[in-house]
């Protein structure tokens, strides 16, 4: 697995068409990591947060939850606060990043500010990255009560839907974002990419939205993408991550065809999920 730079874009692979896999930093992510256990995704992730790291400097500060407390231990330094690994202090910390979102876009309108550019607007209001590494274990954790364990839940809507007009994003990786045991699927949905590495049929057609757990497509307010990979890291299939069925076809092309960024409407999709 290579990951490098170009330009202002992390290059994490190629798709099986040749074109480049990209993470772009012109927005803050939204990104979910999805896989099984031995899968790569701790490796993935750190070495995304260096790129990150090296390209933005002081301009990005990361708050990371590692109920481990292992996995993202060599990017402590660059963490504004701990880690956070105790289960008791997730909630509190989220609250508390909440507030510091709240915050920042009550004196964005203050200041009439709309939009900040993230690699050039950042050093007052720097781009604040949640690091959530195993969803599963935060959200659904038998050490915290029943109505935490809710409220965390509610927390990934409320930052989500919100973190990217204040320059803030989020890194959640899990083995599963099924909404019983990690986040709503209308949380879910904010997810603007999605990798998905070595995980089983069910999961990517989870993560695509088109299975069991649908969400329908005008519940999406801007069109995600993600990438699928059973093993082969340097070749990831790209696909979308609305529903096309019951005629939403052409009504997602016409509210999309406005849109100058590669949305997937051009996309010819090579299913990962045929058996």
């Amino acid at each position: 697995m290579v990951i490098r730079m170009a330009g202002e874009k992390i290059i994490i692979g190629k798709s099986k068409t040749g074109a480049d896999v990209e993470l772009n930093l012109k927005d803050p992510l939204r990104l979910g990591l999805l896989g099984a256990s031995g899968s790569g995704k701790s490796v993935l992730l750190l070495n995304i947060l260096l790129q990150l790291c090296r390209t933005l400097h002081e301009r990005i500060q990361l708050v990371c939850f590692d109920p481990k407390l292992s996995s993202l231990l060599p990017m402590e330094r660059r963490c504004t606060i701990p880690i956070v690994s105790e289960p008791a202090d997730f909630l509190p910390t989220m609250q508390r990043v909440e507030q510091l979102l709240l915050d920042r876009l009550a004196e964005m309108r203050k200041r009439g500010i709309s939009k900040i550019d993230p690699l050039r607007d950042g050093e007052e209001f720097p781009q604040i990255l949640c690091v959530l590494e195993e969803c599963v274990s935060i959200s659904n954790n038998p050490d915290i009560p029943k109505s935490a364990q809710g409220a965390i839940r509610e927390w990934y809507m409320t930052y989500l839907s919100r973190a990217r007009a204040a320059n803030m994003g989020a890194i959640c990786v899990s083995h599963s974002f099924a909404a019983d045991v990690c986040m709503p699927t209308v949380a879910r949905s904010q997810l603007q990419q999605r990798i998905l590495m070595k995980s089983g049929i069910q999961e990517a057609k989870m993560m695509a939205e088109g299975m069991e757990e649908c969400c329908p497509a005008w519940l999406i307010p801007t069109a995600g993408e993600f990438y699928y990979s059973d093993g082969d890291y340097s070749k990831w299939v790209k696909g979308k991550t609305w529903m096309t069925t019951d005629g939403k076809a052409a009504e997602l092309a016409n509210a999309y065809s406005c849109d100058k960024r590669d949305v997937g409407l051009s996309w010819s999709v090579e299913s990962p999920f045929e058996q």
